[in-house]
């Protein structure tokens, strides 16, 4: 169970995945994120996902209303870690580096959606909470995590933490 993943394009260019799909074909898919990779890819767009030329990695089709089609090659990942970003919200992650737990708090009255990823971009968690949150990560190995807060499919803030034993 767990293998099965949907893309859904929007009207508005945003890409949506789900999961739980396996075993659930009558039930509620999860939705992990309402603007996966946080990709805009034009109105009315659709996506396919699969391993296109066989190396391993996912691959990516992306069309739009406007016609024409865009490949994205899947590679591997890289040892590069993105910039952290916070966009006018009270956030704090703490400690980093961290051994045990991590604690996200914010002053803002909102509903906000945690994600954590690893290095590979491989979702390991989520949460929703508002004003704070701890998350426990003593079961994981050592190495470097991402965070990525957001609320009504808007990412407000993503932070690296480094796990260390």
């Amino acid at each position: 169970k767990g293998d099965t993943k949907l893309f859904v394009g929007t009207e508005f260019g945003k890409l949506y995945y789900y999961n739980d799909i396996d075993d659930n074909l009558s039930g509620n898919f999860r939705k992990v994120s309402g603007n996966y990779l946080y990709l805009d890819k034009g109105w009315r767009s659709s996506y396919s996902v699969s391993d296109f030329n066989g190396d391993g990695y996912p691959d990516m089709l992306i069309g739009n209303y406007a016609g024409g089609v865009e490949f994205m090659k899947g590679v591997s990942p890289s040892p590069i870690s993105i910039d952290e970003i916070e966009e006018g919200f009270a956030i704090k992650v703490f400690p980093n580096p961290a051994k045990e737990m991590i604690t996200i708090e914010s002053n803002e009255n909102k509903e906000f959606e945690v994600c954590l990823y690893s290095i590979e971009g491989v979702m390991i968690k989520n949460f929703s909470f508002k004003n704070a949150l701890q998350i426990n990560i003593s079961g994981l190995s050592s190495g470097i995590y991402f965070v990525t807060i957001s609320y009504d499919d808007i990412v407000t803030y993503r932070k690296k933490i480094l796990k260390i034993q």
